[in-house]
């Protein structure tokens, strides 16, 4: 990055002064944190801050973690405008490691140990603007290089107190924290009109796909009336389970490999970058536009991916590995998307998830769950669901595409207006 002397790259136009450099510790008083796990209290007022508070996003982390007044924390409460730094981290990526806590209550939280308490020189100093400065990708990184250790990497407050910052004088900083807070604002609206997204389509896949005995779904378009007929899965097409195709890996290979980690929360395909070429042993393995892979498997006891579904959207693109199960659906009698998204539904996937066996990699066995039933209804009905469904999610990439470009922005200007 290119910098005038002591200048950020962009700045509003109504400032011109050099900015200053000043000592990590010049910013105010530090005070590190000692264990307090003795004075832990479920029923305890202060919301403790400990090495999990801190996220990737430098928000506060509530795990729930509280504690009670002692002669040990009352030193230890923190008030607005305080900052907190971890100076451990649990990874050797050091992704938390240097990150900046911003208090914006009183009297609320006390902090552990490995935090170190900054509380800033008002006069000097705006607590919002240090907190953007700490976290600024490029500026964290004066922290992190000075890391030390291996499984458990951390900084000591000794080596760190003489790093050196620029900053500009105090309504300068204050116009700075402004803007960014105004963009953080911006993204923490998108992230909530997201998460609504995402429980409005959660609560309508549990409404309008039927479960257990009911044979019509308890919301629907008002000009279908038919009862929903029952239908065994392996009713729904053809079935082909995979096999193992790990020695036909190849990086320069054509086709798209799905595995058991291409496999999502989200039902989408996550792209591990695994390839494979054409052989006589993937050639029967490739999929069609409209095919259906289920995963059999799972690597978690919790059962997040389990009896999840992919839709396939390009024919001649992908191929299956073992532990998945490829379904061709009768398109005379099923549609794809319409398949897709019910089998989906959390609460048709748990018609999958009740067969599961083992512990630490649960599985299902396909002759197990061949014989599950579900209710469908005639196609017509079926397109119209999809598509109301395929018009939500939509929406909600659409959504998670601006918030993307949102944080992109935010870290482009972060590292433009930090010396």
């Amino acid at each position: 990055m290119n910098f005038v002397k002591n200048k950020p790259e962009i700045r509003f136009k109504d400032f011109i002064d050099e900015w200053e450099q000043h000592r990590l510790e010049e910013f105010g008083s530090f005070t590190g944190g000692t264990s307090i796990e003795s004075e832990f209290d479920n029923k305890g007022k202060y919301k403790v801050i400990s090495i999990g508070s801190y996220s990737d996003n430098s928000k506060y982390n509530d795990q729930g973690i509280r504690c009670k007044l002692t002669e040990k924390t009352k030193n230890r409460i923190l008030n607005k405008g305080d900052l907190a730094m971890i100076l451990n981290d649990k990874t050797a990526s050091g992704n938390i490691i240097g990150r900046v806590l911003l208090i914006d209550k009183s009297n609320e939280y006390v902090y552990n140990q490995r935090t170190e308490r900054i509380e800033p020189n008002k006069e000097k100093y705006n607590s919002e603007f240090l907190y953007y400065m700490f976290n600024a990708p490029n500026i964290r990184e004066k922290i992190i290089k000075n890391r030390q250790g291996n499984t458990q990497i951390f900084v000591n407050w000794g080596n760190i107190q003489e790093i050196e910052y620029f900053v500009p004088k105090m309504e300068e900083q204050i116009r700075i924290a402004n803007m960014v807070k105004s963009l953080d604002n911006l993204i923490v609206l998108y992230k909530c009109k997201l998460e609504k997204l995402d429980n409005i389509k959660n609560s309508l896949l549990e409404k309008i796909f039927p479960n257990n005995a009911k044979n019509k779904p308890e919301i629907r378009f008002k000009d279908f009336i038919d009862e929903w007929e029952q239908h065994r899965l392996e009713e729904f097409g053809s079935f082909t389970g995979g096999t193992s195709i790990e020695s036909e890996f190849d990086n320069k290979g054509k086709y798209k490999v799905i595995s058991i980690g291409s496999y999502s929360d989200n039902s989408k395909y996550n792209d591990q970058g695994i390839r494979c070429k054409l052989t006589e042993k993937t050639k029967n393995r490739i999929l069609n536009k409209g095919d259906l892979a289920m995963i059999l498997n799972d690597k978690t006891a919790s059962g997040n991916i389990i009896g999840r579904v992919l839709l396939i959207d390009k024919s001649n693109e992908y191929v299956y590995n073992q532990r998945t199960e490829r379904i061709e659906p009768n398109k005379e009698k099923y549609n794809s998307e319409f398949l897709y998204y019910m089998f989906n539904a959390p609460n048709i996937r748990e018609k999958i998830i009740k067969n599961r066996q083992g512990n630490t990699q649960i599985f299902v066995n396909w002759g197990n769950i061949q014989e599950i039933e579900y209710f469908v209804p005639k196609m017509e009905e079926q397109i119209r669901i999809a598509n109301m469904v395929k018009s939500l999610d939509n929406l909600i990439v659409l959504y998670k595409c601006k918030l993307e470009k949102l944080d992109n922005i935010k870290n482009s200007l972060l590292e433009k207006i930090f010396l």
